[in-house]
This record gives structure tokens, C-alpha cells and sequence, in this order.
């Protein structure tokens, strides 16, 4: 049986049959965990350091290492003991968007898709808040400011943002920590749609180049239109709901 240990440069040096003990202590002393690889054939892969990811990577791309073979992780605990868990390389890389997206790259995408679509959707929305108080009053539009740093602040926990929002609003007669709350809301629900289907629509592009073996994939026949179609068709109608239905009405009920 050959071993091989991969370290953090991707550095491959062959083992005898009986190294492999000796490597182990050796890891067991200078590092806080590592991985085994055993492959079908027998072959044992040993990985540790930051780079390990892109190596495990390029070791399915290339055929070297297969869905079902097996990972066994070990760490390294506070008090010196060592903790094994044992997995198939699949259900290991469900952990890791490097890997994740080798055996379901549409899905993987569409996910990071949703996250950067909230971060963004809330973003635009507090900036077309900040815009609407700064037509209607420049110092409204400070105050948002203030409202909204605030919670940035390290430390001050909820009880002092409520305080200092409180106080804020009894002097303008506005409560723009809970506009801020609200529009991130907003800007977060209309975030998610857009976010899964330019993420899930990149995957599908990226598809071939991050899985180019078609058995790696573990995704359904049907995840172009779950992680694509779906979301681009609800997008337009959430959209459409929000900007003439919702708004018109926001309007007319504060203008009451």
C-alpha cells in the first residue's frame, strides 16, 4: 500500500509500509488536527494545513480521489486527547464551499448567491432610506446615520442602542433605529430571490470548470429550474408586488 502526506504547499512525498505510524505521532505533536484519505484502492492520502482544500480539490478534478472514499478527520482537543470522526469525501466536503461545489456546484452558488443578495438587498434599501430622508430633511438624514452606526459600535450592547435610539427620537420625534430595522428587513426579503438565482445561474456557468466529471455531481436534474428559473420568476413577482402594491399603499396610509 502506497501513503502519501500532503502538506500546506501541496508537497507529495511517498511513504514506506512502515512509515505511517511514525508520521502520525510526528502530526500528533507539531499540528492541532488532520485528515486520512483512504481511497478504493487502498491508498492512504495524509492532509494538513491551510492549503488542503485546494488539494483535495484538484484531487477529484483529476480522478485521484472518488465521492465514497473514506475521511477520517482527527483533532486535537484542549485538554491534549484527540477526537476522530469518521465520513465519505461527499458527505466531508458538505462543510466546505471549496469542495461543496465539486459535488453540487449550482446548488453551492445559488447558496453563497442568497447570502451576498441579503448583505446587498439590506444595503441599497438603508441607502434609499438614508436618500428619501435627505430630500425631505438634511438633518433627518444625519440622524438616520447616527441611528444606524450605533449599532456598529463594539460592545454597547442592545440595551445601549435602545437607549440612545430612544433618546434620538424624542428629540426629532422619529424612531430611526426602527426605520433602519425595518428597511433592513425589507432590503434583506428582497435580496434573497435576486441572490439565489444570479448565484445559481453562476454555478451553472461555472458548472463544468468546478465539477468536470458529471458522477462527482450530487445535484437533481431539476436544479437549473429550483435554483435558477423559480427564484428569477418569484424575484420579478416580489418586485413587481412590492414596488405597485406595497409602496402605493405605505403612502397613502402615511399620508393619512
Amino acid at each position: 500500500m502506497k501513503t502519501d502526506i500532503m502538506n500546506a504547499e501541496s508537497m507529495q512525498v511517498e511513504l514506506t509500509e512502515t512509515m505511517p505510524e511514525q508520521i502520525i505521532d510526528e502530526l500528533s505533536v507539531t499540528e492541532s488536527w488532520y485528515i486520512v484519505i483512504t481511497t478504493s484502492t487502498g491508498e492512504q492520502y495524509k492532509f494538513f494545513g491551510n492549503d488542503f482544500l485546494n488539494s483535495l480539490k484538484t484531487g477529484l478534478q483529476d480522478g485521484t480521489f472518488t465521492a465514497e472514499d473514506l475521511v477520517v478527520a482527527s483533532e486535537k482537543k484542549e485538554d491534549g486527547t484527540w477526537t476522530n470522526s469518521q465520513s465519505t469525501l461527499a458527505e466531508f466536503s458538505k462543510n466546505h464551499f471549496a469542495l461543496r461545489k465539486v459535488f453540487q456546484p449550482v446548488l453551492s452558488f445559488s447558496l453563497e448567491g442568497l447570502s451576498w443578495g441579503i448583505i446587498i438587498g439590506i444595503a441599497l434599501k438603508l441607502l434609499d432610506t438614508l436618500i428619501t430622508f435627505a430630500l425631505v430633511d438634511l438633518r433627518m438624514a444625519f440622524f438616520f446615520i447616527g441611528a444606524i452606526a450605533v449599532c456598529f459600535i463594539p460592545r454597547i450592547g442592545l440595551i445601549g442602542v435602545a437607549v440612545i435610539s430612544f433618546l434620538i427620537a424624542r428629540y426629532t420625534g422619529v424612531n430611526f433605529f426602527l426605520v433602519g430595522l425595518v428597511s433592513a428587513i425589507t432590503g434583506a426579503i428582497l435580496g434573497v430571490l435576486p441572490g439565489l438565482a444570479v448565484g445559481g445561474l453562476t454555478g451553472l456557468i461555472k458548472r463544468n470548470r468546478c465539477s468536470p466529471d458529471p458522477k462527482l455531481r450530487r445535484e437533481p436534474s431539476h436544479i437549473v429550474y429550483t435554483a435558477v428559473v423559480l427564484p428569477f420568476i418569484s424575484a420579478i413577482l416580489l418586485f413587481w408586488v412590492y414596488l405597485f402594491v406595497f409602496n402605493p399603499w405605505l403612502v397613502d396610509t402615511f399620508s393619512k
